[in-house]
């Protein structure tokens, strides 16, 4: 126990770390921030949320009902579930790239439903609001629902009133889990020659009267444990857990070992849910291998205003043996993230499309080799030619934050580039855009886009992205101050006009836009400024 602990103020002690008022007050947390713990920054999101991941889940999904195609009945739907939905754009991108595979001839007529959770009625408020995701709502190819990870239990779809448990599912089902079983209960147990020892937490915080409330406490805990002998085999009395930890005992030496027990639960509840078909799709950071789990210390927490932890994926793969299922993993290291996809119903032979789908988007071109091609890159974004920077974009499955970190090269290149390299920009900024789902964080990428493509001169696209900032972020002097130049630039004097008024109506100071308004209200053209504003 920490020397420092007498300072500090007890929450609790001496318990199991799986009953612990920590992950009472991780769920505090995420019911207080709700979209703002991804929105502000606060809540790292965006390696698990990549187009890249979310085209690899879409090209493992296809392989498995191909698999499935036999058995698939086209009358119902295929759910794909997510748990921990988050931001919302893994499933925006993983919609955005795998309908279209439906339409191909081996699943043509096959319905999927994405079904976007979280255990806070309130974040599932806020996603199913966004704008972006009506016209799938309507099409009856998003759905929603409160889901508890923790206490596993039938899913009321909030659109279309289907209650999904277990007999009601027709076809079989995906569930994908990313930096979800990193914040779910989990306890820890000592091993050494063949005894089990379980850890015991003490839970403590540096506040003098600490508010069990309060989102921010989670942030302020400090965890200490001891270790207790476990002398009766049934430690869960939950014969497929004990089983799993049996095995640990007898096989690994002087670790310790990290038990995902609510993961586990998960995986039984959807493997009863999809009558034991079903593809789970998890990314995380953790470990895969039996060797990585030996000679382990204590597990440590990532705190980044809510606590996540390292994810045994060894043990989810165990448990999926036993139930007559397989495990795909990657062969080699990864090190970003950990990739792996659990599949029941069918014997390993028979999911020939699964694997190579597996091989194809994970293994040879997976997302976390792009991962780190991206940081190679970044160290050369100043060197990058026009047609490597666009590549990289395409290649990236036009992501935004890539985007952002080219701006500065891509607007250097804009004014020389030549009437071909401009239009392959703005089939890349189309694509940027559509693959970006706004969450209301501080950077405008619709203004960014805009102000790169008013600079190559491609003014009408410009204006469209200008309109979305203003429809996204509201009136800024600087945005309508590009609005009004672009106009003047298409031969518009009055919404010109009209949109200058405007922005010195904010910013009266503004040198630029006060010079375009006289030169307008003059009807000459010499005092008009030429240069967009780039500043916000």
């Amino acid at each position: 126990m920490s020397a420092s602990l007498a300072s500090l103020t007890i929450l609790e002690e001496g318990r199991r770390l799986s009953a612990s008022l920590l992950w009472k007050l991780q769920r505090r947390f995420f019911e207080v921030r709700r979209l703002r713990a991804w929105s502000e920054g606060v809540v790292p999101h965006y390696v698990s949320n990549h187009p890249f991941l979310a085209r690899a889940y879409g090209r493992l999904t296809v392989g498995f009902l191909r698999d499935w195609r036999a058995a698939l009945d086209p009358r119902e739907p295929v759910y794909c579930i997510e748990l921990g939905a988050g931001s919302g754009r893994l499933g925006f991108h993983f919609l955005r790239q795998t309908l279209g595979a439906l339409a191909l001839p081996a699943l043509r007529g096959l319905r999927l439903k994405y079904v976007m959770t979280d255990f806070s009625a309130g974040q599932i408020d806020e996603l199913a609001g966004q704008p972006a995701f009506r016209p799938w709502i309507d099409e009856g190819v998003l759905d929603f629902a409160v889901f508890d990870a923790e206490a596993p239990d039938a899913l009321r779809l909030l659109h279309g009133g289907e209650v999904l448990a277990p007999g009601a599912l027709i076809n079989p089902a995906v569930v994908i889990a990313n930096y979800v079983f990193d914040s779910i209960p989990q306890d820890v147990f000592w091993i050494e020659n063949g005894q089990l020892s379980e850890a015991l937490v003490t839970l403590s915080t540096g506040r003098a009267a600490p508010d069990l409330d309060d989102p921010d406490l989670l942030a302020t805990v400090q965890l200490d444990a001891i270790y207790a002998p476990v002398e009766d085999s049934a430690v869960y009395g939950e014969p497929a857990l004990d089983r799993l930890l049996a095995e640990y005992r007898d096989r690994l030496a002087s670790t310790h070992l990290l038990f995902p027990c609510a993961a586990l639960r998960c995986i039984e509840h959807f493997r009863q849910l999809a009558g034991d078909r079903l593809l789970l799709l998890s990314a995380d950071k953790g470990f895969v291998h039996e060797e990585a789990l030996a000679g382990r210390g204590l597990p440590g927490f990532a705190i980044h205003g809510s606590i996540s932890m390292q994810v045994n994926y060894h043990a989810l793969a165990r448990h999926v043996f036993h139930l007559g299922g397989t495990a795909l993993h990657a062969r080699r290291r990864q090190s970003s993230l950990r990739i792996c996809a659990l599949a029941l119903g069918l014997p390993a032979e028979e999911l020939a499309e699964t694997r190579h789908a597996f091989g194809e988007a994970v293994e040879v071109q997976g997302p976390d080799d792009f991962f780190a091609l991206k940081k190679g890159m970044e160290q050369a974004y100043g060197q990058l030619t026009a047609g490597q920077a666009l590549a990289f974009l395409r290649f990236s499955g036009g992501d935004a934050n890539i985007f952002l970190g080219l701006f500065p090269r891509l607007m250097a290149l804009a004014p020389e580039m030549d009437e071909e390299t401009r239009s392959e920009l703005c089939a890349v900024v189309r694509q940027v855009w559509e693959m970006f789902l706004p969450i209301g964080e501080e950077r405008d990428v619709a203004f960014q886009l805009g102000l790169l493509l008013a600079t190559a001169e491609k003014i009408p696209e410009a204006l469209d992205l200008f309109t979305e900032s203003l429809h996204l972020y509201g009136p800024d002097a600087a945005t309508l101050y590009n609005v009004a130049l672009c106009h003047y630039r298409l031969g518009r004097p009055e919404p010109a006009l009209e949109a200058v008024a405007q922005a010195l109506e904010i910013q009266p100071s503004h040198s630029a836009a006060r010079q375009l308004q006289l030169a307008l209200d003059a009807e000459t053209c010499r005092l008009i400024p030429t240069e967009q504003a780039r500043d916000r």
